[in-house]
């Protein structure tokens, strides 16, 4: 009986070498970001926000580290996989303008540590490396920060990377360089490390400190990761559960994902989180669920959930849109055919998304 060749990209071996390519390039950006937030909080403070942080024609905010991870994370992957579309949020276009050469000087010096003998050309030549919109249906996908408003203010980032197969993510990482190791301790304290959380389709969800060095051994050489269920305290006391919220309420009706939760009849505590570090928080247990309620009619980019998707999939959560559908990349650089975002622990998931739905008229849309 002939049997289905088996497809290289998917092979698990393979995607285990491509981690470990990228793996670095993640933790150099990481190490910018890190660099960035002390000139923007800490005892580096630059004396000009504006040559740190800036507005892009759409008033959402950039940094010179959200240019900086994007050039060393596309370096890294033509360095690599030359040839391979990356589907990037940031362009070189705003540093092109002749107002702007500090920035480009800025982020050349930024840069220079991790990629010696680097100049203008080279940097943003990079960047725009990232900048493929109609890449077919194998591409990387790229947030240099998810969350810049987070980095900005203090708060929760991520450096956000997916390998798509088939428009299917095989490979995620998330960077967080302000997430401390520690499950336990409150998102306000912000370890000098980070964490470093991946997964390749098939295999566990896995987390190392930042700065460990995972080309030591093999990448899963790292702590797994397991959503946790909600604890049941007996018959008369069940154990709240967590519901992960944006700080920034401007994208989404979190007072409609807090009454869902209050229908569930048991109590609750919600933390908030920017970027797709809440993904994180929910793969290892530190929150049940992550619920996002669109506020507008415009699509998420998949650069936002490609890689929070898979992560929290492999650490055993269920990821769907408010219908009940997976998340589908196969759209171009955003995703037109989902609305919304359930992602939660298995035995919190079906309940809250049946709860979500009789909040927002939507029973009977799609099977969960």
């Amino acid at each position: 009986m002939p049997t289905t060749p088996r497809d290289p990209r998917t092979e698990p071996a393979r995607l285990r070498e491509r981690l470990r390519a990228v793996l670095p390039a993640i933790d150099a950006a990481m190490a910018v970001c890190q660099q960035v937030a002390r000139q923007l909080h800490g005892p580096d403070r630059h004396p000009d926000a504006a040559e740190v942080a800036l507005a892009k024609a759409d008033e959402s905010p950039v940094t010179v580290a959200d240019f900086a991870g994007q050039a060393l994370i596309v370096r890294a992957l033509q360095r690599y996989f030359p040839g391979e579309a990356v589907v990037g949020e940031e362009s070189a276009e705003l540093l092109r303008e002749p107002s702007a050469a500090g920035l480009r000087a800025a982020i050349v010096e930024l840069v220079r540590p991790h990629w010696p003998g680097v100049d203008e050309a080279a940097l943003l030549a990079a960047i725009d490396g990232g900048t493929a919109r109609d890449p077919g249906t194998d591409r990387w996908t790229l947030d240099p920060i998810d969350g810049t408003r987070g980095f900005v203010r203090g708060g929760q980032y991520a450096v956000c990377l997916a390998w798509l197969v088939d428009d299917r993510p095989l490979l995620g990482v998330l960077g967080c360089p302000a997430l401390a190791p520690d499950p336990s301790a409150p998102l306000a304290v912000q370890d000098p490390r980070g964490v470093v959380l991946w997964a390749v389709e098939g295999g566990p969800a896995m987390v190392l400190p930042g700065g460990a060095d995972p080309r030591a051994s093999e990448a899963e050489s790292g702590a797994r990761l397991a959503a946790s269920a909600p604890l049941e305290r007996g018959p008369e006391q069940l154990a709240p559960i967590v519901l992960v919220q944006s700080v920034d309420r401007g994208h989404t009706d979190q007072d409609a994902a807090e009454r869902a939760f209050a229908a569930l009849g048991r109590p609750y505590t919600v933390l908030h989180a920017d970027s797709q570090a809440k993904y994180g928080l929910v793969a290892r247990g530190q929150a049940h669920a992550l619920v996002r309620v669109p506020t507008s009619e415009r699509a998420e980019w998949i650069w936002d959930h490609a890689p929070g998707d898979l992560l929290a999939r492999a650490a055993g959560c269920v990821v769907s849109d408010l219908d009940g559908r997976a998340l589908d990349f196969g759209h171009g650089a955003r995703l037109v055919a989902n609305r919304g975002l359930v992602c939660a622990h298995p035995a919190v998931h079906a309940p809250l998304l049946r709860a979500l739905q009789r909040e927002l008229g939507r029973e009977g849309a799609a099977p969960a």
